[in-house]
């Protein structure tokens, strides 16, 4: 993931949360915002320490981004996932099927 295609600071999380577009599911909750952003989607992920060890909010992290990075995801948007700390027992199958579908409906696929 590029260094523009994130956001870090907390102001614009906070920005991105207040706007209140929201797709939830069972263990992932997603914020977006549009950006008017040339260079692409960015995109910023929260895990919560009730989640487990740092290995494994390490993990979940490279796969929540290796799957966004895996979908086209539309260039005007920023976009804030939050994973809940249920989500701890899911498989990358079980996570890429379930992202993929709340991607879907939150209408933040390009289509083909």
């Amino acid at each position: 993931m590029k260094k523009t295609q994130r956001i870090k600071k907390s102001e614009e999380i906070e920005l991105v949360i207040k706007e209140r577009k929201v797709t939830a599911g069972d263990n992932f909750i997603i914020y977006k915002k549009e950006n008017h952003n040339p260079e692409g989607p960015r995109f910023a992920l929260s895990v919560p320490k009730k989640f487990g060890i740092a290995v494994k909010r390490n993990q979940i992290k490279r796969r929540v981004r290796s799957i966004f990075d895996s979908l086209s995801i539309k260039k005007e948007y920023d976009v804030f996932v939050v994973v809940k700390a249920k989500a701890n027992a899911l498989d990358f199958e079980s996570i890429n099927k379930e992202l993929s579908n709340l991607f879907l409906k939150a209408g933040l696929v390009e289509e083909k």
